[in-house]
């Protein structure tokens, strides 16, 4: 198999370690401005900042770099001045609630795709990671430490900007779980056991 290329300047990125927020991987959810429209997987990402602006942070720049590209690839040199960024500031107070948004960047990856979660040897291995096969979806949750791969590219429809959209996720390490924040969930706890003597 050939080894692809992350984080080679171009749109195609593996992220540094994360905490992982607001996970919907599991189970697509409906659009938020078009119930009708299409069906989402996404998961939110919490980066330490090291930087006053996200241009100038080194553990993001793989990010930045295919941000750069995908508007690039776009626009060339006429970027729209009105271009949303994927990078957001978790010390904005008017977006983000919570103890666990300060002195963070926070950057969403999302697809209409169902996510996959390959062999933990695509990834490099860094000291204190946990790699494995992902066999519970309660492994996953608000808190703990991944590492994600996707692509950034620009869209058109509605309003000018980038995103970044999910292919993989790989949990790397525990973390501290995040109170208040939906965890990974599991149906089958709705209705536990049901024994062949149960009435219907």
């Amino acid at each position: 198999m050939k080894k692809r290329n992350f984080n080679d300047g171009g749109t195609l990125v593996m992220t540094p370690p994360a905490t992982a927020n607001w996970i919907n991987i599991f189970k697509s959810s409906f659009h938020k401005d078009d119930p009708k429209k299409v069906l989402k997987f996404s998961i939110e990402l919490l980066f330490d900042k090291d930087a006053k602006n996200v241009e100038d942070s080194k553990s993001l720049k793989p990010l930045v770099e295919a941000w750069e590209v995908a508007k690039k690839k776009e626009w060339g040199d006429n970027v729209p001045r009105k271009c949303r960024s994927p990078f957001r500031d978790g010390d904005n107070e008017e977006d983000f609630e919570g103890d666990h948004y300060k002195g963070k960047w926070v950057v969403k990856f999302s697809t209409n795709d169902n996510p996959k979660f390959p062999a933990p040897t695509v990834y490099k291995k860094l000291p204190g990671e946990e790699q494995g096969y992902l066999k519970d979806p309660k492994e996953l949750y608000s808190g703990c430490k991944v590492r994600v791969t996707g692509t950034a590219g620009a869209y058109t429809t509605g309003q000018n900007g980038v995103k970044f959209y999910l292919e993989n996720v790989c949990k790397v390490a525990e973390g501290e779980p995040i109170e208040g924040v939906a965890q990974s969930h599991d149906a089958r706890d709705d209705f536990g056991d049901i024994e062949e003597t149960d009435e219907f």
